[in-house]
């Protein structure tokens, strides 16, 4: 076992006891969601926009480097003295909350224009939706190798407070036109996952391989969802799946626009 490897066994073998819902570990980051969101607010005026794409470019660059640490530590295994490299499919990073993973730094670093609109409105519309919704119920996220809940717990709270701050700052206009450019990247990620869902099933068929949850051959393991799945021709459940999640995006925004009216007029 070489260096590199030695130092994956360290993180992969970093354990504790699995977090429980609303326990002290998901309370903490909770709170620092809460506190980071409420500067945030208070600062938003003394943001510019240099700064907010500053944000968005370091926040990428640590996603990127914390997702490839992740990756190495699923795929890698030390059995009977012997290192073990087997690349884990099911954790393929092209989930629904993985698109800050590959808008972030884009959306940082381009100049102003539709592209980079688009980009950030994807990010305050449908990635907050997912970081609001994975903090409140952190689902299956929760493991006892505590690098993997400190990289989810760290990913989905930052999700929060940044393309918060897109909205906070209007950097991001709460608006029609908006939401349609954020469908657009939407729809774009949701049509690659489709695609990759298709291909692996059809190569090396992974099970509980399901990239944004559009997979025809695997439910989404949520209740009602599942329920949706089952019950419909997949084409219905696939129209009702980017309806649904429009229609979250779209409360983002209303969430939004109602926010600042009322900033407005105190």
């Amino acid at each position: 076992m070489n260096l590199f490897e030695s130092f994956i066994k360290a993180v992969a073998d970093w354990e504790m006891k699995t977090p429980q819902f609303y326990g002290w570990f998901h309370l903490l980051w909770m709170g620092i969601t809460l506190i980071v969101c409420t500067l945030i607010l208070i600062f938003r005026d003394k943001i510019s926009p240099k700064a907010v794409d500053a944000t968005l470019i370091v926040w990428g660059a640590v996603l990127i480097a914390l997702e490839v640490l992740k990756q190495l530590i699923l795929s890698f295994s030390y059995k009977d003295g012997q290192v073990v490299w087997d690349y884990a499919w099911w954790a393929f990073p092209f989930q629904f909350c993985s698109c800050p993973l590959y808008l972030a730094l884009p959306a940082g670093i381009l100049r102003k224009g539709k592209i980079k609109t688009a980009l950030q409105s994807a990010l305050a519309s449908y990635a907050l939706f997912a970081g609001i919704v994975v903090m409140i119920y952190p689902g299956n996220v929760f493991s006892s190798n505590a690098f993997l809940n400190v990289h989810s717990m760290f990913w989905h709270s930052s999700m929060v407070s940044v393309c918060s701050l897109l909205l906070a700052t209007r950097t991001v206009k709460p608006c029609g036109d908006n939401l349609l450019k954020a469908f657009v990247v939407f729809f774009i990620m949701a049509g690659i996952a489709l695609i990759l869902n298709v291909i692996i099933k059809n190569t090396i068929d992974v099970p509980g391989f399901n990239m944004f949850f559009v997979s025809p051959y695997e439910p989404f393991e949520v209740p009602i969802v599942k329920w949706i799945y089952e019950s419909v021709p997949y084409p219905v459940y696939l129209l009702l799946y980017l309806i649904g999640f429009t229609a979250a995006a779209g409360l983002m925004f209303a969430a939004s626009y109602g926010a600042n009216k009322l900033i407005d007029k105190r």
